[in-house]
């Protein structure tokens, strides 16, 4: 009667065991899932206010990166995976990745990717489950060339001379073309002159159809944040008629 009661007692430990693993590893599997992408796009000028740049930088928005996010707006970082970012992929998209996706530090190639091989690791790995490194990197530069922010902007009297510009006018210049509400940050400088540094625009699950980001401002300090003009190495400003003006244009 006792090894009856002992192995029955085994057996239901066992089988809380399994049911015990099988929790954990499906709130393992939930914590890796993503709702839908963010792609963060950075205003050279303004990053290199707050950086030490390459003596030249595009003049144009180019990827910071492309986030899985939860339905809350969250960032999933360093997801468990053994899809890795090789260099072989990366000098398959070598000429778009230098044009849409630069080091700003660095024009070298072979330097800059550790920069690509960060943002996969960090973010790309938390939406392996859908897409391979190859179509990460893929979606990453084909949504930024169809959704070339500067020219929005400028569509909307939104110049990088030096200006500054409402948040809300900035939001719209960018709704007015993709029909969806973005997210913009703001940076500082050592000033404390508050800059328009990125633009966010999101993408639902399978990262091709744009959705709504959260609307949010960030760290902009409810100010109408510069839109800066070019910058030299250092984030030395090159003197602008433009910029010598205090121009503002928040209406």
């Amino acid at each position: 009667m006792k090894c009856k009661l002992v192995l029955v007692g085994l057996y239901i430990l066992l089988v809380g065991f399994q049911v015990f693993c099988q929790v954990e590893d499906d709130e393992n599997e939930v914590d890796q899932q993503y709702d839908y992408f963010k792609l963060v796009l950075r205003w050279p000028n303004s990053y290199c206010k707050t950086n030490t740049c390459r003596k030249t930088v595009p003049q144009r928005f180019t990827i910071h990166g492309l986030w899985p996010q939860r339905k809350d707006g969250t960032d999933l970082t360093y997801c468990d995976t053994t899809e890795t970012l090789t260099d072989a992929t990366l000098n398959s998209f070598k000429s778009d990745l230098l044009e849409y996706w630069p080091d700003l530090s660095t024009n070298n190639f072979e330097a800059s990717k550790s920069l690509w091989r960060y943002q996969w690791e960090k973010h790309g790995t938390c939406s392996a489950s859908k897409f391979n490194a190859q179509e990460y990197i893929e979606r990453a530069i084909l949504r930024t060339k169809n959704n070339d922010v500067l020219p929005m902007l400028k569509n909307a009297g939104i110049q990088p001379y030096g200006a500054s510009y409402s948040t809300s006018r900035i939001q719209k210049a960018i709704k007015d073309i993709t029909l969806h509400n973005p997210d913009i940050k703001c940076n500082k400088d050592a000033k404390k002159n508050i800059y328009l540094y990125e633009i966010h625009i999101c993408f639902e699950y399978n990262g091709r159809v744009i959705r709504d980001c959260r609307n949010r401002v960030i760290d902009c300090e409810n100010k109408n944040p510069i839109f800066a003009s070019r910058v030299e190495a250092h984030g030395t400003d090159q003197a602008s008629l433009l910029e010598d003006q205090v121009l503002d244009f928040s209406i």
